[in-house]
């Protein structure tokens, strides 16, 4: 019973740890992006 619960509470965990880097992931690269997009307008001005 309660080996079930932690092998549970460390599932929840794991999920959470790869949504997380995935929305780093996506928010990095987003970011990045933007900041291609700003030094180009930049260097062409």
């Amino acid at each position: 019973m309660k080996k079930a619960k932690l092998d549970k509470v460390y599932e929840s965990r794991d999920q959470m740890a790869v949504r997380f880097t995935r929305a780093w992931a996506s928010a990095s690269f987003f970011l990045a992006l933007i900041a291609s997009v700003i030094v180009l307008a930049v260097t062409k001005v």
